[in-house]
């Protein structure tokens, strides 16, 4: 289980765990949260599952949030531990100036059965309307 400070706007990019359950609750704040096709609003005390299999994304909401998000399995961890930095102060660091580097993620992403389907913020429902039915992510850009 991780403890996740989400900025406005700013949150995981699409994606799909093939082994694990996955799991949120708002603590502090407000985070949008996308399982599937379902869109939720959660506040302090909001929870929602992410079933195996069923694609999702989270971001902050207007003000940011804050929530615990875990999955069972172990698998989520590894992942974390692999592609994590360390913080050099106990401060939330300011948000990326630049997508993440999705040649050195997928690999690591694929190897703990996750698979990344659109960037951060990006939905099922609005990558189908821009480019067709979800497809795997790379570059920066949706695959073809």
């Amino acid at each position: 289980m991780i403890d996740v400070e989400v900025p406005q706007g700013v949150g995981s990019p699409w994606h799909v765990h093939r082994d694990e359950d996955e799991w949120f609750f708002v603590h502090e704040g407000e985070c949008e949260v996308y399982i599937g096709d379902a869109h939720l609003t959660l506040t302090a005390g909001g929870f929602a599952f992410g079933p195996k299999g069923v694609p999702h994304t989270f971001f902050g909401g207007p003000n940011g949030g804050k929530m615990l998000v875990w999955a069972e399995g172990g698998r989520f961890e590894g992942l974390l531990r692999e592609i994590a930095e360390p913080a050099p102060e106990h401060v939330v660091p300011p948000p990326p100036d630049s997508p993440p580097d999705m040649e050195l993620l997928l690999p690591i992403a694929e190897k703990g059965a996750y698979g990344i389907l659109g960037p951060p913020g990006s939905t099922a429902r609005a990558l189908s309307q821009s480019t067709g039915p979800a497809q795997p992510f790379r570059n920066g850009e949706r695959a073809t």
